[in-house]
């Protein structure tokens, strides 16, 4: 046998011996890992997580790096939620998002897309976001998920103040759940604070909105946003929705007459202080 064909063999029996070292740090790491999550000590748990991530990556065992990747994720979440602004949590469940967007499934890859998007808007980050979240395929996605993913999407787009991509992913969200009342508040949100022109685009979108079985929740929300537009010309938009919103719940006749526009103009005086 030639040297050089021993000194092969020899090193195909030390990666062989690293792979089943890494193997066994790795299946152990998990364990404590697991053990110390199911005890609420997160931090010990995400400490095992990254052990066993490192040294299934360096044993290039891609699914066991997946499910330790994934156990980061779940301990540091569980931080940032029980010690708000721990900022090392938040680190470090950024950094295994991202690595999740490189090895995992298409399933944990939008997973670990919706919820590095989200970290990224709590963070004021908001044009990061959006390049994360222009990689998610809303098609795929079920109603509510793309609902969640569009309403991210205008959340993004209002922080780096683009109002009409934020108006329009909120309304989309809406348009896939009526109901999906985060969207609306955006809209709201959005365009309450503008000018006479937004606040008759409100008007047209709750008059809308209004016949899709949320007059009550339009009703709360028209009658926050007279009270805070009160000073504002476009004002006077808000009668209309107001009055159908009224009839869809039986407050006034469907056959609404000139005479009782008397009424909702005081109301709305009113209501505006």
């Amino acid at each position: 046998m030639s040297s050089l064909t021993v000194h092969i063999a020899l090193v195909a029996l030390m990666l062989c011996g690293l792979q089943v070292g890494t193997a066994q740090v790795t299946q152990h790491a998990m364990v404590k890992a697991q053990k110390a999550f199911e005890t609420g000590d997160f931090a010990g748990a995400l400490t095992q997580f990254e052990l066993a991530a490192k040294t299934a990556r360096r044993g290039g065992r891609k699914k066991d790096e997946v499910a330790a990747v994934l156990g980061i994720i779940g301990s540091a979440e569980e931080l940032m939620a029980v010690r708000t602004g721990q900022q090392l949590a938040r680190e470090q469940a950024e950094v295994a998002y991202r690595r999740i967007l490189e090895i995992g499934s298409k399933h944990e890859q939008q997973f670990a897309a919706n919820n590095l998007a989200a970290l990224l808007i709590d963070s004021d980050r908001g044009s990061q976001a959006l390049q994360v979240l222009r990689d998610i395929e809303l098609e795929t996605l079920t109603v509510s998920e793309r609902c969640v993913q569009l309403y991210n999407r205008g959340w993004a787009a209002e922080q780096t103040g683009d109002v009409d991509s934020a108006v329009r992913d909120y309304q989309d969200a809406v348009a896939n759940n009526p109901a999906f009342k985060p969207a609306i508040h955006g809209v709201f949100r959005v365009l309450g604070t503008g000018t006479a022109e937004s606040i008759q685009r409100i008007a047209k979108l709750a008059f809308e909105w209004s016949r899709n079985g949320n007059a009550t929740f339009m009703l709360e929300s028209l009658h926050e946003l007279v009270y805070k537009s009160r000073n504002r010309p476009g004002n006077q938009y808000l009668v209309l929705p107001l009055v159908a919103v009224y009839v869809r719940l039986g407050y006034i006749s469907s056959t609404f007459k000139a005479q009782e526009a008397e009424f909702i103009l005081s109301l709305v005086c009113d209501l505006s202080g």
